[in-house]
């Protein structure tokens, strides 16, 4: 078709009263930022009237030892237009220039970081930022987010367990954990992080999965039974 021919044609459609819709190409869709406090779900991004340049913040929160990205990370994003959240460890949010954000990134573990900022531009732009977290050691040596993986495997284990607790509950614990791939590995991982610091890893989580045992469970000490069935403890409390 020659263009005379699609020119002649197009005026054809407008003297007949008729509107022509040129089609846009698909776009991927935006992150879409979900206020904290809003029954909209749908809410679009932050905007004020009048606004002439945007500001867009597009980043992760990582683990500031290993870069990688934590995925169970908070993001709470704070301005004057209100309060989001984002969960998974990415964020994307969108303001008018010369707003004030207050940002705070927390997960199980590590340290919470609260930031300030306030984006100068003449322009629209977009921000590439990263988050980095610190974890939090303890006074054994082992990371809060080692301890925290070990609590999270025991009280899961517990409530695969039937009531009234048998006395060998803790027994069945490490049972468990040897019978669980995952578990099993996430068990060597905290043990070797403390063996690294020159202590005793085994002792020091066999030691705190027991107490912790007792007080998810009866909180009663029956004596010790010195054959137990998992091979990863020698002795355990019965309960």
């Amino acid at each position: 078709m020659t263009l005379r021919s699609l020119l002649l044609i197009l005026l054809s459609v407008m003297l007949a009263g008729c509107s022509v819709i040129i089609p846009r190409p698909a776009s991927t869709p935006p992150i879409i930022t979900r206020p904290v406090d809003a029954r909209e779900s749908d809410k679009p991004l932050l905007s004020t009237p009048g606004s002439e340049y945007t500001v867009t913040i597009e980043g992760r929160v990582t683990d500031a030892d290993t870069g990688m990205t934590i995925p169970d990370a908070t993001i709470l994003m704070v301005t004057v237009g209100g309060s989001y959240e984002f969960m998974g460890g990415l964020f994307q949010i969108s303001f008018p220039a010369e707003t004030v954000v207050n940002i705070r990134a927390k997960a199980p573990g590590y340290k919470t970081e609260s930031r300030q900022m306030k984006a100068h531009y003449k322009r629209n732009v977009t921000l590439d930022m990263e988050i980095k977290l610190e974890r939090i050691h303890t006074e054994s040596g082992v990371t809060a987010m080692s301890m925290y993986d070990i609590d999270e495997m025991v009280q899961r284990i517990l409530r695969s367990q039937k009531k009234p607790w048998p006395t060998d509950i803790t027994d069945r614990v490490f049972l468990a954990i040897e019978g669980n791939r995952r578990d099993y590995e996430a068990y060597f991982r905290t043990i070797r992080e403390i063996d690294a610091q020159g202590k005793n890893g085994q002792m020091r989580v066999n030691a705190h999965i027991g107490q912790l045992v007792r007080q998810l469970t009866t909180g009663v000490n029956r004596g010790r039974c010195n054959s137990p069935r998992s091979s990863l403890i020698k002795s355990y409390e019965r309960h």
